[in-house]
């Protein structure tokens, strides 16, 4: 009797540890997929945030250029780089780069032939498009009607009362009225707090 005891003891202390094993295993699974998801809020939070300092870089940039007087240059902004602005020290002409250009993120102006092997959470620019490219790094927490890698694009664009009706921004005879940094195609990010994603 005294060896049943024992064999059923023996029996249990596996059957406890294979439930406690598998319950640590699943544990494991859901801690690492809701990391993928807080990572993806992190991504997105960090695309979001660039793209409010290059909004911010570009509206300082145009206003600087309308006190100036410069409507030529309020033109050249439309379809440009936003990353390659030149921001004017206060009181001096000379411009100097601009500090988000240093972003390590930022791999330069790119041609179609280069884009294929950008890894994700890179920002660059697409010259043939004229368009600020963000390669997403958790695609799956990501939809864009883009085919192909996981990305969005923006571009620079001018508001303005077109007084000529020809269809494009002419500096001496249009009136400007704002400048946009808007996404090419729509997009959203599918991660969430608390939930799944």
């Amino acid at each position: 009797m005294a060896l049943y005891s024992q064999h059923i003891q023996r029996q249990l202390s596996l059957m406890e540890l294979g439930m406690v094993t598998a319950i640590v295993l699943l544990l494991i699974v859901v801690g690492i997929h809701k990391m993928r998801g807080l990572m993806a809020l992190a991504e997105q939070s960090s695309m979001e945030a660039t793209l409010y300092n290059l909004r911010q870089a570009l509206s300082m940039t145009a206003l600087s250029r309308l006190i100036h007087q410069d409507k030529v240059g309020i033109g050249q902004l439309e379809y440009s780089n936003p990353f390659a602005i030149k921001l004017r020290r206060s009181g001096q002409d000379d411009a100097v780069v601009s500090p988000l250009q240093r972003m390590a993120n930022y791999l330069g102006e790119i041609n179609d032939s280069e884009a294929a092997d950008i890894a994700g959470g890179s920002w660059y620019f697409d010259v043939p498009e004229a368009s600020l490219v963000y390669r997403v790094n958790h695609g799956g927490y990501f939809r864009s009607a883009l085919p192909g890698a996981e990305r969005a694009r923006f571009q620079v664009r001018l508001s303005y009362t077109d007084v000529n009706d020809n269809g494009r921004y002419d500096p001496e005879q249009d009136r400007f009225s704002a400048i946009h940094l808007r996404p090419r195609e729509s997009y959203r990010w599918t991660a969430t707090v608390g939930t799944d994603g």
